[in-house]
Parts: C-alpha cells; sequence; structure tokens
C-alpha cells in the first residue's frame, strides 16, 4: 500500500513537472507576443490617425476647391458670434448697472420718507402738547 501511495505522488509529480515546464514554454511565448505587440500597436494607430488627418485634409480641399466663397463664410460668422456675445456681455453688465442704481434711489426714496413720517408724527405729538 505504501509503495502505491509513492508511485502515485512520484506520478503526480512527475506531471506537475510537465506542466510547470508546458507554462514555462507559453510565458515565454506571451512575453514574445507582448514584446512585438506595442511596435505593432502603435504603427497601426499612427497608421490610422494619419489615414484621419488625410481624410479631414482631402474634405477640407474639397470644400475650398468647390465653394471658396463657404470656405470664407465661417470665420467670418465666428467673428460675428464673437462680437455678439461681446455686445450682449456689454448689455448685461449695464443693465445690471442700472438696477443697482435703481435698487439705491429706492433705498434713499423709502429712508426719506420714513424720516418725514417721523417728523410728521414729532410735529404732532409736540403742537398736540401746545394746545394742551
Amino acid at each position: 500500500m505504501a509503495t502505491e501511495i509513492r508511485g502515485q505522488v512520484a506520478d503526480d509529480l512527475r506531471a506537475l513537472r510537465r506542466d510547470i515546464v508546458r507554462i514555462g514554454n507559453e510565458q515565454q511565448v506571451i512575453r514574445l507576443a507582448i514584446s512585438r505587440a506595442p511596435d505593432n500597436l502603435q504603427a497601426r494607430l499612427l497608421i490610422e490617425r494619419l489615414q484621419n488627418v488625410e481624410g479631414r485634409q482631402a474634405r477640407i480641399e474639397q470644400v475650398i476647391l468647390n465653394n471658396p466663397g463657404r470656405a470664407l463664410e465661417l470665420p467670418l460668422l465666428r467673428n460675428d458670434l464673437d462680437n455678439m456675445r461681446e455686445v450682449n456681455a456689454q448689455s448685461l453688465t449695464a443693465i445690471k448697472a442700472s438696477v443697482d442704481q435703481i435698487y439705491d434711489l429706492n433705498k434713499w426714496l423709502l429712508g426719506a420718507m420714513a424720516i418725514a413720517i417721523i417728523a410728521l408724527a414729532i410735529s404732532s405729538f409736540l403742537t398736540k402738547k401746545k394746545d394742551a
């Protein structure tokens, strides 16, 4: 019985050694594939980016050749939009200043009315004392 167990353990050890050697070989193959892959991957990415840029350039050239006026309209429209934004920002600033000015004026008017009411109350109180 002990010999059977030893034989089975020996067989298991041989199988493990074969598996370890096979795994080591597969790791070497994977390392080689990984070491070569980044170059190929980068080359493919660069080629795709270059094709994308060339396609965009060709479309821009087509627009310019087919309708040069249209190609010039876009920057002009962009300038017009920028100018409109600036005008709107200045108008908004002016409106804020006007609202602040009206708010301050209302505070002064309400304060003056409150003082007038207090003065009127004091004068009526004093005139009632003189009459009495």
